[in-house]
């Protein structure tokens, strides 16, 4: 019976002006979204109007009640019908229980059904003519000597069920045998709810009369027909058996899967094709059923399994069992399954075997990579983690591992990556993404280490698959000493040995980015060439180191003359540059110029000894005089040579424009 809400609808035909007159009806109505608890409107069936208010559909007394109080109200008077109708529907199954315990009980599960879905076909059959007749018999159906048996409510049902049970040989005694006792089922469940019952005596009145037609058309139909007709019936009904059996045995004999059948003592009843070939070498489909080549004792391939099984009181059991099959094995999952007929009483066992020899071999090879992956991951000397890309969590680390920070095993693994990583949580967020998207795979970090020391690393990372799991593999460097080493490089490469100034390869890399900028922004900046006047004689007087300590001077009083954005250099010997980043005014420029004549007139001591020098400065100005960072520093040179023409310690600004 469908599943949803318990639904009456109320005749409300005198609704348009005349008085209300009721005559409920019940019906179910698939649970949706527009049909909640005390939803209600009128409808129109069958050329009727309909009040229909809707209530949960549950075998719960309480609920019922519920049901029926709700499906009530001022203007609705409760009937018999209606709440007899509410209790049918909301108890299937506690008949289909009541009608399968007396079965048993009286041994009639002998000769019906073993499948209880075919009792629960012949409750709702049997509830559904009952509904019917509760929608349309205001009063109890009595019997009279001029009662039309044959437009009874249910009679159709009642002659097509007779001859149905007839043609499978049924007798009739047995028959009504039993529908008495569907009778007393019927009966039983209105002394059950009769709580919530308008008129239990009522209902069960109703049931008896009910019933009581049923039988009564059985028997007429059961009468009708000659010897003939009921030959006929016997013989489409085995016709019918002989179908059924065909349709058992080529479902049963296409089983991709090998099945066996065995009796209550563990002999093999019938195996299908896939089983017969498989222990049998047989390649003909049936042979088992129509030639009889069963064994006569316990199915010899699962007799250890099979004495253990049968006497237990398990329902089913599943094992791994092998199987030699010429310079083969295979493996299977063999399923024993105890067959139950509806008592409950033990027919037999069904054994299904499902190949799984590929799926063993599967995890065999799994297993194996797991085992090689696991010792080349413990024993690499390179650091390794596994780290979750979602939370950041350590999952594992390796030996050396542990060793490089400090941690053992356990509180490493009780870490996030974010508490060894110096980015922010952000940051490295972003990071754990692209590698797991396979965008980057080459990071260079900085980690901190438990004795609090931060080591610069280079790390290999990628996503991986470790039992499932989807993770990313890290494969750590140190390359703190490698850092060391290439800033080391770089810092000769870039800057002058003697005085620590950026030297000219580093200046005209700043002097391009300076230039590029100034375009971008509409800036302007200033390129001084500075050379210092008499540095020859120190030289001569001092010696080279007396020069170099000079010289050393002269750079730190330059330096300190500028913004700390801007940039002084050596160019060689004893000739400096200074680039004047985004300096927007000429009197800034020239102020600048000032201040470095006047650091270089100051006295310096060298070798004990005061010396004396001074400086010739030339100007170029960007964008003014060009763009080009070699043109500028070839003219700001050009204008120093003119301020040492000019008679030395002075300022000079290029005379060419572009």
């Amino acid at each position: 019976m469908t599943r949803g809400r318990v639904c009456i609808l109320s005749d409300i035909g005198g609704f348009w002006g005349g008085p209300w007159r009721f005559r409920l009806m019940v019906t179910i109505f698939p649970d949706t979204d527009g049909m909640n608890t005390g939803n209600f409107g009128l409808y129109l069936l069958r050329g009727k109007f309909y009040l229909l208010r809707a209530a949960p559909l549950n075998r719960d007394k309480g609920l019922i009640s519920q049901a029926m109080k709700l499906n009530t109200g001022p203007d609705i008077s409760p009937s018999p019908q209606a709440s007899f109708a509410v209790v049918l529907e909301a108890s299937e199954e506690w008949l289909i229980d009541r009608i399968l315990a007396i079965a048993r009980q009286r041994n009639y599960i002998r000769y019906t059904s073993t499948l209880r879905e075919a009792w629960r076909l012949s409750i709702a059959s049997l509830s559904e003519q009952l509904l019917g007749a509760l929608a349309i018999c205001p009063e109890i159906p009595e019997l009279s000597p001029d009662t039309d048996f044959a437009a009874s409510p249910g009679a159709a049902f009642a002659v097509e069920e007779a001859r149905r049970h007839r043609a499978r040989g049924i007798d009739l005694s047995l028959f009504l045998g039993l529908m008495k006792y569907y009778r007393q089922s019927y009966v039983d469940l209105v002394d059950e709810r009769s709580e919530v019952l308008e008129d239990a005596q009522w209902c069960r009145r109703f049931v008896d009369r009910f019933f009581d037609r049923i039988e009564i058309c059985f028997c007429a139909a059961w009468a009708e027909g000659g010897e003939d007709e009921r030959i006929d019936e016997m013989r489409g009904a085995n016709r019918h058996l002989a179908n059924e059996k065909n349709k058992y045995l080529t479902i049963f004999e296409s089983l991709a899967p090998p099945v066996i059948l065995l009796d209550t003592e563990g002999r093999v009843d019938n195996l299908n094709f896939a089983a017969a070939r498989l222990f049998r070498k047989s390649a003909i489909p049936g042979s088992a059923y129509y030639g009889g080549e069963n064994e006569q004792g316990v199915f010899a391939w699962l007799e250890e399994e099979l004495e253990a099984f049968l006497p237990g009181e398990g329902t089913d059991l599943v094992l791994e069992k092998s199987l030699e099959d010429g310079d083969h094995e295979l493996v299977f999952e063999v399923r024993l399954q105890r067959m139950l007929d509806v008592s409950g009483k033990f027919t037999g066992i069904a054994v299904t075997l499902n190949d799984i020899t590929a799926r063993k071999a599967s995890e065999r090879a799994v297993r194996e990579r797991d085992s090689q992956y696991h010792a080349l991951f413990e024993n690499n000397h390179s650091v390794m983690l596994l780290i979750d890309p979602a939370s950041g969590a350590i999952v594992d680390a390796n030996p050396a591992a542990c060793t490089f920070y400090g941690y053992d095993h356990a509180a490493l693994t009780a870490m996030n990556i974010d508490q060894v990583n110096t980015l922010d949580r952000e940051e490295l967020r972003i990071e754990l993404e692209r590698a797991r998207g396979e965008e980057k795979r080459v990071f260079h970090f900085r980690h901190r280490r438990c004795d609090g020391e931060v080591r610069d690393v280079e790390v290999f990372s990628g996503p991986i698959r470790v039992r499932g799991r989807g993770l990313l593999y890290s494969i750590v460097h140190d390359v703190t000493e490698r850092r060391r080493l290439q800033d080391e490089i770089w810092h000769q490469a870039n800057y002058d040995a003697l005085t620590g100034l950026p030297n000219r390869s580093l200046f005209f890399d700043r002097l391009g980015q300076a230039i590029a900028q100034a375009r971008r922004n509409g800036s302007k900046g200033a390129l001084l060439f500075i050379d210092l006047d008499h540095f020859k004689a120190v030289n001569d007087t001092h010696g080279h180191a007396g020069g170099d300590q000079l010289l050393r001077e002269a750079a730190r009083r330059l330096a300190a003359c500028v913004r700390q954005s801007d940039t002084v250099a050596r160019m060689g010997g004893d000739e400096f540059t200074v680039l004047l980043a985004e300096a927007a005014e000429e009197e800034a420029v020239e102020e600048a110029c000032r201040r470095i004549l006047q650091q270089l007139s100051r006295p310096f001591e060298v070798s004990g000894q005061e010396a004396r020098v001074s400086g010739a400065v030339g100007i170029a100005l960007f964008p003014l005089h060009g763009e080009d960072p070699a043109v500028l520093l070839q003219r700001a040179d050009m204008a120093m040579y003119t301020a040492k023409e000019k008679g030395r310690n002075g300022v000079w600004l290029s005379g060419i424009p572009t």
